[in-house]
């Protein structure tokens, strides 16, 4: 079986990284969003919002739900 990037957290609600596609996906969306501070600020709130829907949607792909018990 296929292992995704990102899976449950062991406390709480959400995903966190479980392999290092996902870490690496990770500090690449920290990178780019400390990038965004030398953006012009007309269009830093467009940028961090695009950013962030990007991670989602990556996250959103690939998610792998604990298998069951």
């Amino acid at each position: 079986m296929k292992s995704g990037w990102f899976g449950p957290k062991a406390f709480g609600v959400g995903a966190q990284p479980t392999g290092w596609q996902g870490w690496l996906t990770t500090l690449i969306f920290v990178i780019a969003m400390i990038c965004t501070t030398f953006v012009p600020d007309s269009f830093r709130l467009w940028a961090q919002v695009g950013l962030v829907i990007l991670i989602l949607g990556i996250i959103a792909l690939t998610y792998r739900a604990a298998p069951p018990p």
